[in-house]
């Protein structure tokens, strides 16, 4: 197991056996490939702050998909799945915010929201297009900041891979998310002067 205190964060790659070694390091490369971005430092440092360690789990080989489990604060995450150079098929071109980067970036979002006692379900469907619910929207919403910064393109929903075209009308700006725009603000606002901080072209924590 690798323990990363700073950032609140355990690897734990026990159960591949003789491959533990091997998902521990890349999981941890990916972790700090999320460390090195603004946005991505300022995630780390809030779960780093709340004293209930986050552990990244291996996910079923090549199923398109990761999970973080409330309450046990597992995170289910197998970056190889969305390496497009294995050809699994769940990162592939036209997508958006799905390199392992982005999807255990996304995956923090929700586990931050948990661990800090933030986290609220609300229904979101009918109110803004493609997402389903408040953390979903919160969580693609920081997502797209991250990747923005990484000069990758925005993801559209949480129903919907795709990149967000040219001219999109943005669902940051209506009355519903930036509503929740400020919830988050409230609820994390030393992690959300930190991300403010990002030169990311899109950063609605920063611009509403």
């Amino acid at each position: 197991m690798i323990r990363l205190a700073e950032y609140g964060v355990k690897i734990n790659g026990s159960s591949l056996g003789a491959d533990q070694g091997v998902y521990e390091s890349e999981v941890a490369t990916q972790v700090g490939g999320i460390s090195v971005q603004t946005t991505g430092a300022a995630l780390l440092w809030g779960l780093s702050t709340h004293g209930l360690p986050v552990t990244i789990v291996p996910m079923e080989p090549g199923k398109c998909n990761a999970e973080f489990t409330r309450p046990s604060n597992i995170l289910q995450f197998w970056p190889r799945t969305w390496m497009s150079r294995f050809k699994t098929g769940c990162n592939t071109p036209g997508m958006a915010g799905m390199s392992p980067r982005e999807v255990l970036f996304h995956e923090l979002v929700h586990a931050l929201r948990d661990v800090s006692g933030k986290w609220r379900r609300q229904n979101l469907v009918g109110q803004i297009d493609g997402f389903t619910r408040n953390e979903e929207f919160i969580a693609v919403m920081l997502s797209n900041i991250f990747s923005s910064e990484l000069g990758n393109p925005l993801r559209v929903s949480n129903t919907n891979t795709v990149a967000v075209a040219p001219g999109a009308e943005d669902p940051a700006r209506s009355e519903v998310g930036r509503k929740l725009i400020q919830v988050v603000k409230k609820d994390h606002p030393e992690m959300c002067r930190r991300i403010a901080q990002s030169r990311a072209p899109y950063n609605p924590i920063r611009d509403l």
